[in-house]
This record gives C-alpha cells, sequence and structure tokens, in this order.
C-alpha cells in the first residue's frame, strides 16, 4: 500500500514539473525538456518556447524603448558598439540597448541553426546527439544573457526589475586548470562557462596566427636574439599597407578592439556576453576564406600581396615599422610560402 501511494506522488510529482515546463516561459522548458518530453513532443512545441521567450523580451524592452526593432544594424556596426573598453554612466542605455539588439540577432541565427538541424537529423535520437545539445546549449546562454542585459536596462531606466538575475562572470584560474584537465581527456562540457573563455583564447590564437603566417613572418630578430613580439602589433600594417588587400569587411578599428576584447577574456577571467563569440566568429570569418585572382586559387586567398613587393620589401617594412613603435629590430625573416596568394 506504501509503495503504491510513493508511487502515485511520484507520478503526480512528475506530471506537475511537466506541466510547469510545458506552460513556463522561463528557461525550464528548457533544461527539463528531455525529462519530461519525448523526442516527438519536443519537436511539436519547442519552437513555440522559443517565440514566447523572444516575445516576452521584446514586451519587457517595448516598455523602456517603445521603437526598439525599427532598425536594423550590421554585424559590424553591433560589434563597434558593444566591444567597449569602458562604459560611462551616460552611455549605458544605449550601450545595453545595442546588446540587445545583437542578442536578437544571435537568437535568431541559432534559432534557424536548430531547425535546419532537425529537419536534417529527425531519423536520429535528438536527446542524445552531441551536436543538438551543443546548439541548444548555445541558445540557452544567449537567453541567460539577454534575462540580465534586460534586467540592466530596466535599472537604468528607473524600473524595478521584473526579475533579478545573477550572474558570476569571473572565471578562477582554478576554474580554467580543472576545464583544461577535461578537455585533455577529451571532454568538451559546453555548459561549463569556462568553456567560453577558452574560445576566447582560440579567436585570438587564430587571428595571431593569421597576421603573422600571412606577413609570412618566421622570425623577428634584434641582431643574433629572437624578439617577442604578439602579432595583433601588425593590424595597422596590416590594414594600411596598400601593397597587401584584406576582405573588404574587415576594418582595422575593428579588429584592435576584437584583439582587446580578448585580453578582457584572458588575462583578466571575465566572461562577457555569449553573442559577443558568434558576432565576432561571424565577422573574421572572411579572414579565413580562401580567394582566386585569374587563373590563380588558394586556400589563404582571402588575403592577397604584390608579389615583388613580398619578395623585395615587405621586410625592410616591418623593421621599419616596428622601429617606429619603439622596438628594436634589425631583422625580420620571412617564409617563402607565406599564407596569403602572392600576385
Amino acid at each position: 500500500m506504501i509503495t503504491k501511494i510513493k508511487h502515485k506522488i511520484k507520478n503526480l510529482r512528475y506530471k506537475y514539473k511537466r506541466k510547469k515546463a510545458l506552460k513556463q516561459d522561463t528557461l525550464d522548458f528548457f533544461d527539463n525538456y528531455k525529462n519530461y518530453f519525448s523526442q516527438k513532443e519536443f519537436l511539436k512545441i519547442y519552437e513555440s518556447h522559443l517565440h514566447i521567450f523572444k516575445e516576452r523580451f521584446l514586451y519587457r524592452i517595448h516598455e523602456l524603448i517603445p521603437n526598439f526593432g525599427n532598425k536594423k544594424y550590421t554585424v559590424e556596426f553591433l560589434l563597434g558598439q558593444i566591444l567597449r573598453e569602458n562604459v560611462e554612466e551616460k552611455d549605458c542605455k544605449k550601450f545595453f540597448e545595442y546588446n540587445a539588439y545583437a542578442f536578437l540577432f544571435c537568437y535568431e541565427k541559432k534559432w534557424k541553426e536548430i531547425k535546419d538541424y532537425i529537419n536534417n537529423k529527425r531519423k536520429i535520437d535528438l536527446f542524445s546527439d552531441s551536436l543538438f545539445q551543443t546548439k541548444f546549449e548555445h541558445i540557452k546562454k544567449l537567453m541567460i544573457d539577454a534575462l540580465e542585459v534586460i534586467q540592466y536596462l530596466e535599472v537604468f531606466y528607473g524600473h524595478n526589475p521584473e526579475q533579478e538575475i545573477l550572474i558570476n562572470r569571473k572565471i578562477s584560474g582554478t576554474d580554467i586548470f580543472w576545464y583544461t584537465n577535461l578537455m585533455s581527456n577529451g571532454i568538451v562540457d559546453t555548459s561549463n562557462d569556462t568553456y567560453y573563455s577558452n574560445l576566447a583564447y582560440l579567436i585570438r590564437d587564430s587571428l595571431e596566427i593569421r597576421i603573422k603566417n600571412a606577413l609570412g613572418i618566421i622570425d623577428i630578430k634584434n641582431n643574433e636574439e629572437t624578439c617577442k613580439i604578439t602579432s595583433d602589433i601588425f593590424t595597422t600594417f596590416l590594414c594600411t599597407n596598400s601593397n597587401i588587400q584584406l576582405p573588404s569587411s574587415i576594418n582595422k578599428s575593428l579588429l584592435e578592439k576584437i584583439f582587446i576584447w580578448t585580453n578582457y577574456h584572458i588575462h583578466l577571467g571575465i566572461r562577457l556576453y555569449n553573442w559577443d563569440f558568434l558576432l565576432i566568429l561571424e565577422y573574421i570569418s572572411p579572414l579565413f576564406e580562401g580567394g582566386k585572382n585569374n587563373n590563380q586559387i588558394s586556400i589563404y586567398g582571402s588575403i592577397s600581396m604584390k608579389k615583388n613587393y613580398y619578395q623585395l620589401t615587405l621586410s625592410s617594412d616591418l623593421v621599419h615599422y616596428l622601429t617606429s613603435l619603439g622596438k628594436t629590430v634589425t631583422n625580420v625573416i620571412l617564409s617563402k610560402s607565406p599564407e596569403c596568394m602572392l600576385i
């Protein structure tokens, strides 16, 4: 008898939690969908929950900024507004408003990615599919950050926040160490906030190596001694040199802001908003594409350089450039085959 009562109570609790997850317009559904719904049920209702969150977000924003959403901003413009070293109090409203736009852009893009992935993978078990789980984890992180942004906006507009979101944005050395230990054993936990700190490092590393290798730099010498110079110092040189052509969408000031942004993550252990990663990756992706010129095709062709300039002048120009920045350099040794297209 007692066993039957316990089973009945357990069943009632399950039904209550399932009903709550079904009706809740917060993150409950996204946290509990695997526990309370079959894949067939999930496919029928997941988009309605994504829609509910978006509509609720817009409702709260429109109470503060009635014309929010009337403007369309490019990725370049949004990054220019949200990748800021310091935000003065008078600029806070606009700063968080632009972050709200950035959230919506990435939310809708990630939503489409999930929908397309589901449509192509309907015959597999989505609940055990690691890539699907990663995409869903990403959109959950976007939602959590969005709730914090709207809370800040409500405060700056003199409203009492509808809900209080407390997020620890500090990442300790111990957090990173143990996450690195997990990765060394083949475990990539995308629900862990340290995962995003690692992404910041990888973004910076990819840019530094891309710039250095595109310029063909093997070594930088002061007489016989190797100079330790990071590649971000070459951003101005790369972006303003008439002999070098970058993708037209890339500009110097934003590239510099991205380097500074990665420093916040890497050196200060501060986790910024998750849409920053998505927008940055979209913005810098043309640097890592191939390209062609006449009959020449190169996997590094998104960056091209005049062949005579590379062979005859680049090394001395780099020495002069570094010297003008206060570096003591006597020679820059170049590769015979830089990771760019010589034209």
